[in-house]
């Protein structure tokens, strides 16, 4: 859930849920599902980003989410979206109501970007948040994520 400065909920965010081609009538057909990626997934995307110096870009799309009970796996990921065209790789990845692009051309994505703002209402958060790069590799600080969060609900002291 994300909470206001108050302390008070602002909105709740899903985090685990199922896939909705196994919804069942009568069931749970009329649930709000939302793709959650696969840790190895986000692993792969960052690794080619990391590899190939392509940038990571992060965005957040503002939907209603409900969560539920997830009963059974999948040995794919259907949160992972490739896009090839005449040399150019766009890849997009899923988490919820946040979406990682990275590719090897800056045009590429500003066409997507551009296409999914007409399809839903998005805010773009720049370069992807708590990442640092070196000649070695790509770092995630959760760190810094721990003293924002604790900066954001008045914990910090």
């Amino acid at each position: 859930m994300k909470l206001k400065a108050d302390g008070s909920v602002e909105r709740y965010k899903a985090r685990l849920v199922a896939k909705g081609y196994t919804q069942k009538y009568g069931i749970d057909y009329e649930e709000t599902l939302a793709p959650v990626a696969k840790i190895n997934t986000i692993r792969v995307l960052l690794s080619l980003a990391a590899n190939l110096d392509w940038p990571l870009h992060q965005f957040d799309v503002k939907n209603a989410s409900l969560h539920g009970d997830l009963e059974e796996e999948s040995n794919s990921d259907h949160t992972l979206f490739l896009k090839s065209d005449e040399g150019k790789l766009t890849t997009l990845i899923v988490y919820v109501d946040d979406i990682i692009v990275t590719e090897n051309d800056a045009e590429e994505q500003l066409k997507l970007q551009k296409y999914l703002s007409q399809e839903f209402e998005m805010k773009d958060l720049g370069d992807l948040m708590y990442l640092a790069r070196s000649k070695i590799g790509i770092f995630m600080s959760q760190m810094k994520y721990v003293m924002d969060l604790l900066t954001e609900t008045g914990m910090l002291g």
